[in-house]
């Protein structure tokens, strides 16, 4: 399901993509020690200065600038445009389960092999966790004291992340269940951080949806579009605007609740 439009009711899921995988175990075996894992690599832009973090808390992976202009790549066959000034971040977020570990990988590293990739899988490249300043974590890059700032002098290193969730048991013919948020945000100011912010701002306001919708994993149907659920008679415009806003109503409609949210998810307005 794509959100992307400044229908109000839907600015909490705007600019957001939103997937549901079902795994079904058919061996025939029943599995007591299973871990899920997505590789992403979300080439932002101009790629070659994007750093990955990761935010636990919140089950949330992401890309951001590396600093505050996200210029052009130059590639073989064509270039690559940047963001320019101000540029977004782009992130991943478990809905439904827990994120237990994050490991940044770079195109420069060598990990082609079964367990390496495993070690990333379960945050402990070489058999060990990650070490950060003063601290060992399965969460590489989890921010503050510790981001992936310190590996810009690489600077045609193309970051990806290796993230997992689980261990699950897994009996015979049974199904695992992920529902997975593909959220984007980019702040109007304050550099390329902020966008991570506002990532985060509304990736807590995708959850809330989440949660509110009471999705089970063997009732989710196909969606390929997003049903209007408007009838004619309603309306808002326009958007965007800046300030003054007309709303219109069906007759029938005297006792009414107007929440007005902006781009990011943020209530600007609210009233009767």
């Amino acid at each position: 399901m794509v959100y992307n439009c400044a229908e109000p009711s839907l600015a909490d899921r705007y600019n957001s993509t939103f997937i549901n995988l079902r795994l079904i175990n058919r061996s025939g075996a029943a599995y007591d020690s299973v871990r899920f894992g997505l590789f992403t690599d979300m080439d932002l832009g101009g790629h070659f200065d994007d750093l990955t973090e990761c935010d636990s808390t919140r089950a949330l992976w992401f890309a951001y600038c590396g600093d505050d202009l996200d210029a052009d790549t130059l590639q073989v066959d064509e270039p690559i445009l940047g963001y320019g000034s101000q540029p977004p971040a782009v992130g991943f977020k478990f809905l439904n389960a827990p994120m237990t570990s994050h490991s940044a990988w770079r195109d420069s590293e060598d990990t082609q092999t079964i367990s390496g990739w495993i070690d990333l899988l379960n945050g402990t490249p070489g058999g060990v966790p990650h070490v950060g300043p003063g601290f060992s974590s399965r969460f590489q890059y989890p921010g503050g004291a510790w981001s992936g700032v310190d590996v810009l002098e690489d600077t045609t290193a193309d970051r990806r992340s290796v993230t997992g969730a689980g261990p699950y048991t897994w009996p015979a013919d049974d199904t695992l269940c992920f529902d997975i948020a593909v959220i984007h945000a980019r702040a109007s100011s304050g550099g390329p951080y902020a966008s991570v912010a506002a990532l985060k701002q509304r990736a807590d306001a995708v959850q809330a949806w989440f949660d509110a919708a009471e999705f089970a994993c063997s009732t989710i149907s196909n969606v390929v579009a997003v049903e209007e659920k408007l009838p004619v008679a309603w309306s808002a415009l326009p958007i965007p605007t800046d300030g003054l806003l007309t709303l219109s109503r069906p007759p029938a409609v005297t006792d009414l609740r107007v929440d007005v949210l902006d781009a990011m998810g943020r209530t600007v307005l609210a009233g009767s």
